[in-house]
């Protein structure tokens, strides 16, 4: 994480969110900027200072203005289909933008889940800094309970949990079945598709072993 401050509020003052930041000048002067690393452990794993002058202490009449985002969270867990449409309202147009990503409209596209932020500016130079978070479905898992055929006969089972992704969950079994559980089977492996009501799929391949079977020892 990081910590921006200034040694001069009064004349420039830092705004920070996630690991972007602005500066807010309010009149004309000069302040030290402070730029801090923070680890995980809260250690201080660097900083950097620099000097910000504000040559012009003139008044700039900003009218409000909002931000109105329309957010496309990620389908399926790992996916890269979010998206961010955002709508200026008020202030005086054209508006500018400029993200985290890089882009320069008032779009991004094909991304993954995570934290964007954007920086809005009028033709006023009046601006408005937000922070999104696009969303992500948990990962799909599989969770098999196999129960083992006796000898040859083909009495074995194997039933599974699902979790995560979005419910309603379908299953396609290889050996035909439709349903949490197949019955009646012979050792050997079984592939499991199973498909979250987004059509987001994981595919897990099931061991059957027959650990009752007789064991052939052949003497030359």
């Amino acid at each position: 994480s990081y910590i921006v401050s200034s040694d001069n509020v009064t004349k420039v003052s830092p705004v920070i969110s996630g690991t972007s930041f602005g500066l807010i000048p309010y009149s004309a002067g000069t302040a030290n900027i402070s730029v801090r690393a923070v680890s995980t452990s809260g250690a201080m794993s660097g900083t950097i200072t620099f000097k910000v002058v504000v040559t012009s202490s003139s008044t700039i009449s900003c009218s409000s203005f909002m931000v109105i985002p329309v957010k496309t969270e990620v389908t399926c867990h790992g996916g890269t289909d979010g998206s961010l449409f955002l709508s200026p309202k008020g202030g005086t147009k054209p508006y500018t933008y400029k993200w985290s990503t890089g882009r320069t409209d008032n779009t991004i596209a094909n991304v993954p889940a995570g934290t964007y932020t954007v920086l809005v500016t009028d033709s006023n130079t009046c601006t408005r800094f937000e922070s999104y978070t696009i969303t992500e479905p948990s990962a799909l898992e599989i969770t098999p309970s196999v129960i083992s055929p006796k000898s040859a006969a083909g009495n074995g089972e194997v039933s599974v949990a699902v979790t995560g992704g979005t419910s309603s969950y379908s299953y396609k079994w290889s050996s035909g079945g439709t349903s949490l559980k197949i019955e009646n089977i012979f050792a050997g492996q079984y592939t499991l598709t199973v498909t979250d009501g987004k059509s987001c799929k994981t595919v897990q391949t099931i061991s059957v072993g027959n650990t009752n079977a007789p064991v052939a020892t052949v003497d030359t």
